[in-house]
């Protein structure tokens, strides 16, 4: 992302594409967040949408266990890069509402059931 413009572009453009993976939530064991939205070192089963998953990965590595099983570590540095991804994409969000009147969230849900509807 070079510069400010190329940054709204992205991020609409990854919150529309998700929505072709599902924002059906599927567990994953992750970070927890607290009272305010913070996410915490403690971990936990967490019921995720394919975007929210994707914005999780701003923040955690992947590492895997002595099964291969893949386990999501938060590290500072990708608290810090999930806190500034984040709060783009409460710019990008609000902008669009207050503007536009476009609900970015609202426009993720139509999109995926339109393309549930699809019939080939």
């Amino acid at each position: 992302m070079l510069n400010e413009n190329e940054d709204f572009v992205e991020i609409v453009a990854a919150m529309l594409d998700k929505v072709k993976y599902s924002n059906e939530p599927k567990l994953y064991n992750t970070q927890l967040k607290d009272e305010q939205g913070n996410l915490t070192t403690e971990k936990g089963d967490v019921y995720l949408s394919e975007w929210e998953a994707y914005l999780y990965s701003w923040a955690v590595t992947t590492e895997y266990d002595e099964n291969w099983q893949s386990i999501m570590v938060l590290t500072p540095e990708g608290k810090e890069g999930y806190d500034k991804f984040t709060a783009k994409v409460d710019i990008v969000t609000t902008y669009y509402k207050e503007k536009w009147g476009i609900d970015l969230y609202s426009l993720q849900k139509r999109i995926e059931t339109a393309v549930n509807n699809l019939t080939f």
